[in-house]
């Protein structure tokens, strides 16, 4: 009488295991079939951070534009091997909102109080080449 209770008392603890077990696998698989349904919405709501690597001759430039709303922030990291210029500037106006010379690093942000273009520009203003990396992105405010 003592071993059946023991072994019914055992079934009963193992059922208890399985169905907490299979519990949590179908919250896991429902989880991940949410994530893949809702993955291209959520991707859509976040911008992308863009990264661009270029070589800069001598006396030369790179010039990024891009659309940039009143409702967004423009967040951006660059690193040079070598000593290179860097402004930020409306597309339509040639007037710098912001700018740094001499500098192998740097990274900031901008918010416009209007929407428009804007335009991050690098120089190298050196006798060689230089290679420098940039990564940005824009996001909501």
């Amino acid at each position: 009488m003592k071993k059946r209770i023991a072994e019914s008392t055992a079934a009963c603890l193992v059922a208890h295991a399985v169905r907490r077990i299979a519990a949590a696998w179908l919250a896991s698989f429902s989880l991940l079939i949410g994530l893949f349904v809702a993955g291209p919405a959520l991707a859509q709501q976040q911008q992308p951070v863009k990264v661009i690597s270029r070589t800069l001759v001598a006396n030369s430039a790179y010039r990024e534009c891009m659309a940039v709303s009143d409702q967004q922030t423009l967040r951006y990291w660059y690193r040079g091997d070598a000593l290179l210029d860097f402004k930020l500037q409306s597309a339509a106006e040639a007037i710098s909102t912001l700018k740094t010379e001499r500098q192998a690093l740097g990274s900031g942000s901008f918010s416009p109080k209007a929407s428009g273009d804007y335009c991050m520009v690098w120089t190298n203003t050196s006798r060689k080449a230089l290679l420098f990396r940039v990564e940005f992105a824009r996001l909501p405010r």
